[in-house]
């Protein structure tokens, strides 16, 4: 990769049971020790829900976030902050909620052609509406290797882990615990290096009852 780059990932989320699927964009880390890169996520999906010991509720997530980086350790290891805002559409209310997370990459092995590495991220959205207030977790864990099949050309993929956590607060009902139904999944992109600064990519998400898209932009100083 090249030290400063516009990256741009696409990524789709049609419907089905997949909250927000964030993007996940390589498993490898390709920060310089000390380099930082900020982009701007969108992303869309939806996931079946379910209250502990109760149905499944079907809920539409929208969100956009901002993600800053900074390598650890030079093509090694970064770690990475975001904040923004979610917008939930449910059987009970539609309403926005401020949203935060962090993630890291880490190169576990391999050279500037294939390597192997390890990602790990999750997402925190806080929704209120009236009488009901909800945290929800959104955390996944991926690995696998990062191929340049040509010197503008990366192809990468592997399993990762999608975890659902959090709790809802119906005021004079109860408080309960939330959680998704599916947890492993896989994951494929490309990403294409156009001139000195972008770079275009594409990355498919899927779990047993979910699979997705997203779009990003990122700046690499």
């Amino acid at each position: 990769m090249k030290p400063s780059s516009l990256v741009l990932l696409i990524v789709v989320l049609p419907t089905g049971t997949a909250l927000a699927l964030a993007p996940m964009g390589q498993p490898t880390s390709s920060l310089k020790e000390g380099q930082m890169s900020a982009g701007v996520s969108y992303m869309n999906g939806d996931e079946d829900i379910h209250f502990v010991g109760g149905p499944a509720k079907g809920i539409d997530l929208e969100s956009v976030l901002v993600t800053v980086a900074l390598g650890i350790r030079e093509d090694q290891m970064d770690v990475f902050l975001r904040g923004g805002v979610g917008t939930r559409s449910c059987p009970l209310m539609d309403t926005d909620a401020p949203a935060a997370g962090a993630g890291t990459r880490i190169t576990l092995t391999g050279n500037e052609t294939l390597s192997w590495g390890l990602l790990a991220q999750f997402v925190w959205y806080g929704f209120e509406s009236g009488t009901v207030e909800s945290d929800l977790y959104d955390i996944q864990i991926a690995t696998g290797p990062s191929w340049h099949v040509m010197d503008n050309l990366m192809v990468y993929g592997g399993p990762f882990v999608h975890l659902i956590d959090g709790t809802q607060d119906m005021k004079g009902i109860g408080v309960f615990d939330l959680e998704q139904e599916s947890a492993l999944g896989g994951y494929v992109g490309t990403g294409l290096e156009i001139g000195t600064h972008l770079t275009v990519a594409s990355e498919f998400q899927f779990t047993p009852n979910a699979s997705g898209f997203a779009v990003t932009a990122n700046w690499r100083f």
